[in-house]
């Protein structure tokens, strides 16, 4: 892809208002600009980014780290932007996953399909476990999402963050995004977003039983990777356009 377009494409987003905070090195060493978060390559984060939980692992490297929630907080912002995920729920997830691709992540044409849980009643965290386990062979991934959702419910303003971001009271969806580096410094993740529909009255997205006949289950979940160089050439442009972003829309856990 030519960096052309790419820079074309970030141009023509529009970001909704409340833009997110944007994570850059200078920010992560200066506190006062991304209060509450603090980086530390040595060890396991979490931080929730709009509707997603995104689990960073001591082996990514602090570039790394910053790359993945900027990608992430941008294009979720920009799909924000463009559509209404509980009424467009297919087009906000093509634009999302098309925009990641065009700023170096190898995403597929994963749509968005119906699931069916096994189990009579769940938690919507469970759920994201099984999908994640089932695209990743289970291991790293897996692990890595129940350290991160374990970190996210003892984090009660890290949840309330996802879930005011997440849900009304007949919809919701979160994305958990575990995250590694391979010893040659390559991102993978395991993206994946979960849309429910739900008979309960109830904004809780995370860690609340369901049952199955109260909702209805949309899933979409692949392992992809970031050309890392292909989005070292536009990262300066990706951080312009999420400057000058409000708070409560980022914040940091434990995992």
């Amino acid at each position: 892809m030519l960096q052309s377009d790419q820079l074309d494409f970030i141009s023509s987003l529009e970001l909704p208002a409340r833009k997110p905070v944007i994570a850059t090195r200078a920010a992560f060493a200066a506190a006062p600009t991304l209060p509450g978060v603090s980086f530390d390559e040595n060890t396991d984060n979490g931080v929730v980014v709009g509707e997603s939980a995104i689990g960073l692992t001591d082996s990514l490297s602090e570039q790394n780290s910053i790359d993945v929630m900027n990608c992430i907080s941008l294009m979720q912002q920009g799909a924000d932007k463009k559509f209404d995920k509980e009424t467009q729920r297919k087009q906000w997830y093509e634009f999302y996953t098309k925009g990641l691709a065009t700023l170096g992540w190898n995403t597929t044409n994963n749509a968005s399909q119906l699931y069916t849980p096994r189990a009579s009643e769940f938690s919507m965290d469970q759920i994201a476990l099984e999908i994640i386990g089932a695209v990743s062979g289970g291991g790293a991934f897996r692990s890595i999402a129940e350290k991160t959702l374990n970190g996210l419910q003892k984090d009660q303003g890290a949840l309330n963050l996802l879930e005011n971001n997440s849900a009304s009271e007949s919809f919701g969806t979160f994305q958990i995004l575990p995250c590694l580096e391979s010893s040659k410094g390559q991102v993978a993740m395991v993206l994946n977003c979960l849309e429910f529909k739900k008979q309960v009255r109830t904004k809780r997205v995370l860690f609340f039983k369901f049952k199955k006949t109260n909702v209805t289950i949309y899933r979409a979940a692949s392992q992809v990777q970031l050309n890392t160089n292909l989005y070292a050439r536009i990262r300066n442009s990706v951080e312009d356009k999420l400057a000058g972003g409000a708070e409560n829309f980022l914040e940091q856990f434990e995992i």
